[in-house]
């Protein structure tokens, strides 16, 4: 228990000269830990939108509520929402909110704008929740098939979860060489690095972070605690900041010093 409550509201606009909206907010609680919430945007707008929208909406709260899996929801969607003479196909948006004890928030959304989250008065920006893949050594979001099933595992943490938008034909993939990127454009701005030599990333399957392995050329004069102490900080801050994956371990291993000219040193990077 906690001393956390939620406020859920919302409110319709019609469309100019349409009698109906074509978006549609439903809420239900399948018990009293847990609320959710769907809203649904119907392709078009008035009444064939405000149809497609009500339907959507209410066959994946219930569906949901009912601890079903998503991908059942998708094809009961795809298989009962009527097709539009004019544009010859069924379609609806959808966003899913699913708050569970008033302390953990887990969001899917299809073709919706990004949700705005506000923390402390300031604008967070969300992104997805992502897990290793056992033979892929980065990460990716895999289909939010079973998150909402009775089974599945209760994190520890306490924190907002974002899921990517809902794609039927394939995952989120972020490549190891993104994370070299990224850690080269550190290393290219950090006063006392001469160059970085060799990056490794590997797996963390127990514990579902990364770890990262960085052999660099040092200045020579330059204090080497403090310059590895403060890259290692960068990398942790900058990939997990750019990525959403989580650096469990950061070793940084300095094989030789470069001797160059002091004036090379302190404007590196300054062009």
């Amino acid at each position: 228990m906690n001393d956390l409550f939620c406020d859920i509201g919302y409110y319709s606009l019609n469309k100019d000269g349409e009698t109906l909206c074509g978006d549609r907010v439903c809420c239900v609680e399948p018990d009293d830990d847990t609320s959710i919430i769907v809203l649904a945007d119907g392709l078009g707008s008035g009444v064939k939108a405000n149809i497609l929208s009500t339907l959507t909406s209410k066959i994946i709260s219930t569906m949901v509520a009912n601890g079903l899996a998503l991908e059942d929801c998708v094809n009961t969607i795809a298989s009962t929402l009527p097709v539009c003479k004019v544009r010859s196909v069924a379609y609806s948006t959808f966003t899913i909110i699913r708050i569970t004890s008033n302390s953990e928030a887990e969001i899917i959304q299809y073709d919706n704008p990004h949700v705005i989250m506000l923390r402390d008065g300031k604008h967070i920006v969300p992104v997805p929740t992502v897990e290793l893949k056992p033979h892929f050594t980065g990460y990716f979001a895999d289909l939010p098939y079973n998150l909402f099933s009775k089974q599945r595992k209760k994190s520890g943490e306490d924190r907002s979860i974002v899921r990517p938008a809902f794609s039927y034909y394939g995952k989120l993939l972020i490549s190891d060489y993104a994370i070299y990127d990224i850690i080269n454009l550190i290393a290219e701005k950090m006063m006392g690095i001469d160059k970085v030599t060799g990056i490794k990333v590997r797996r963390r399957a127990e514990t579902k972070g990364i770890s990262i392995y960085v052999d660099v050329v040092l200045y020579y004069g330059v204090k080497i605690f403090e310059v590895t102490k403060l890259f290692q900080h960068k990398i942790k801050e900058k990939v997990e900041y750019m990525t959403a994956m989580q650096v469990k371990t950061i070793n940084v291993s300095v094989r030789s010093l470069s001797v160059k000219k002091q004036e090379d040193f302190y404007v590196k990077r300054t062009k």
